[in-house]
């Protein structure tokens, strides 16, 4: 989940990473139900392997594509 002001209307959201579509997908959450709303990096990181809030507010997502891995780091638009 990605929380806080600085994320403005994603405040709350549900942030997933997906292997084989090679994206993020966030979800708002109301109540028992998950409603998609976007995708994000779209087949631009390659496989996406687990997104995690980190400590500082940012968001950081591991690839999984072999060799070469990174881990990336998103912050909310200023």
């Amino acid at each position: 989940f990605v929380s806080g002001p600085e994320w403005g209307s994603w405040s709350g959201s549900l942030v997933v990473a997906t292997l084989k579509e090679q994206d993020l997908r966030r979800f708002t959450i109301d109540g028992a139900h998950a409603t998609q709303r976007d995708i994000l990096l779209d087949q631009k990181y390659g496989r996406l392997r687990a997104a995690t809030a980190a400590p500082d507010g940012s968001l950081l997502v591991t690839t999984s594509n072999g060799s070469g891995d990174r881990i990336i780091r998103i912050v909310p638009a200023r």
